[in-house]
């Protein structure tokens, strides 16, 4: 907002939060078993989260490595028909899960890949980083989700090309030291794993109070 020239007398910002009912499940984290598992956060008739350019970035990554088509591709968030990939293979979908059948997903899961057209940054990519994936998102205007976390990648730019060869680079990532990603999750997002999750509440009752107070004398 600031950045867009917008100017307030106050201002209250709130940054995102783990689900408390995933919380729980990231203990033992660094001694869960990843596997060459592709987590994506696939949702068809969600236009933000750029299904046209997350189907094709699949597409030319299965073309183009043969040599990892040894990784199982699993989408989640909604229902869809599976998605072909190039020699036999396809994307499995999941639709919807129970949060704990996300969590053991995610605990499994090696890279994961979540797209959002919007300066909103999205749950599941902040999740993905948390249970120690190496995920794949995008930038968008101010938006640099990288910045917050080491297993978080920010694509270039949204070419479908772009994020083929990015996820090839990190397959073979997690092949040369599979425990990287659960590694770098023992550093939490700042204020991720925080209780509260808008500290900023009695700044703003107390803003509010003249207003509130002369609501309660009417």
């Amino acid at each position: 907002m600031a950045a867009q020239g917008h100017v307030f007398a106050r201002t209250h910002v709130f940054e995102p939060r783990l689900n408390a009912a995933l919380k729980p499940h990231l203990a033992g984290l660094q001694q869960a078993e990843k596997r060459k598992r592709l987590l994506v956060y696939g949702r068809p008739l969600e236009n933000r989260n750029c299904w046209p350019i997350l189907r094709r970035g699949l597409e030319i990554w299965a073309a183009a490595r043969p040599d990892q088509s040894d990784w199982q591709v699993v989408s989640a968030g909604a229902a869809h028909a599976p998605l072909p990939l190039a020699g036999g293979r396809r994307a499995r979908s999941v639709g919807k899960l129970s949060l704990d059948g996300y969590a053991a997903m995610l605990r499994e899961s090696a890279v994961g890949v979540s797209l959002m057209a919007s300066p909103h940054p999205s749950y599941p990519p902040l999740e993905m980083a948390s249970f120690g994936l190496t995920t794949l998102t995008n930038r968008y205007a101010g938006k640099d989700l990288s910045r917050l976390h080491p297993n978080l990648r920010a694509l270039p730019d949204p070419r479908p090309e772009t994020l083929a060869e990015t996820l090839g680079a990190a397959c073979d990532a997690f092949a040369a030291d599979p425990a990287a990603g659960a590694r770098a999750a023992a550093t939490p997002i700042p204020g991720y794993l925080d209780e509260e999750p808008y500290p900023f509440l009695p700044a703003l009752v107390e803003d509010h109070e003249p207003f509130l107070a002369q609501g309660r004398r009417a």
